[in-house]
């Protein structure tokens, strides 16, 4: 029932764009949202004057609107969505659609909407500093560590493998995320970067599996208790990408050359590389916590 409620809702939303000008336009997300940050049911409400929808939401970088409040069966069945893009300013098509609209930047933003609900602007004074996608810092997060985006939880970033995507891993240093437990890959903010299954959830140790970056995936879960090494390979591009978890420290990183490109490698005469928690590399690894890499082993230190 919910599904043809859905359905027959985003039809009359299509149907009905035109129709619109003067009746509520709403809207919720992160940011500065008297209603509450993601909260359909007292979702912010748009003035509309001549012909236009406009708000101003301050520290926005992701947000949904739509033409009914209510729960989010309700509310995503009348939204409206795009792929907004990095520019200020841009004038861009709305269509039917339950994704989260993402600011260029994280920033204080004024959203104007044609009274037809045909487009959308995003303006801000500020200054528009899109990250690129391999520069974000990617944790685990789920229900391991409430969603946060705690330093323990940071993957390290190695390079582009030889298929053009980026290869990172993350060594457990007492981590465990427990059999059941649900999670994402993700940035600190969740709009920059998020990570997750597409039908299939069911994450299985020791076996490369599906992954996807879009605006928000199915949620990971785990077959099995999880206290070992990860490997994530992703196309920023292409969107798509694959996890590798054991809880066996040797295992090889499937995604870097044949055989993990780390095979055969006499671990004692090989130097040791440091990163810091954010997987840039430090040539001095001096007063902090770092990761060692050395052949086919790395580890957590404190220096």
């Amino acid at each position: 029932m919910k599904k043809i409620y859905a359905l027959a809702a985003a039809a009359m939303v299509a149907l009905g764009m035109n129709a619109q000008n003067g009746a509520p336009l709403y809207i919720t997300g992160d940011g500065g949202f008297a209603g509450g940050e993601w909260a359909p049911e007292t979702a912010d409400e748009f003035n509309y004057a001549n012909g236009e929808y406009t708000i101003t939401i301050d520290g926005v970088s992701q947000f949904k609107i739509s033409t009914v409040r209510g729960d989010w069966d309700a509310f995503n069945a009348a939204a409206l969505t795009c792929n907004y893009g990095t520019e200020n300013d841009a004038v861009v098509a709305l269509e039917p659609g339950d994704g989260n609209i993402k600011c260029p930047s994280k920033g204080d933003w004024t959203i104007t909407v044609a009274g037809d609900l045909s487009t959308i602007k995003l303006h801000t004074d500020g200054e528009v500093n899109p990250v690129a996608p391999e520069d974000l810092q990617l944790y685990l997060r789920g229900g391991m560590n409430d969603w946060t985006a705690p330093e323990e939880w940071a993957l390290t970033r190695l390079e582009k493998n030889e298929n053009g995507y980026w290869v990172y891993e993350y060594y457990c240093d007492g981590q465990i995320i427990e059999a059941g437990t649900e999670f994402k890959i993700a940035a600190a903010e969740w709009s920059d970067m998020n990570i997750g299954a597409g039908d299939d959830t069911n994450l299985p140790l020791d076996e490369s599996f599906d992954c996807f970056r879009g605006d928000n995936p199915s949620n990971f879960v785990m077959t099995e208790s999880f206290s070992g090494i990860l490997y994530m390979e992703i196309n920023f591009e292409s969107y798509d990408g694959h996890v590798y978890l054991s809880n066996d420290d040797e295992t090889e990183n499937p995604y870097l050359g044949e055989g993990g490109g780390i095979a055969d490698v006499d671990v004692e005469n090989v130097a040791p590389v440091y990163f810091n928690l954010q997987g840039v590399r430090v040539a001095n690894a001096e007063n902090g916590i770092f990761i060692v890499k050395q052949g086919n082993k790395v580890a957590k230190v404190v220096k």
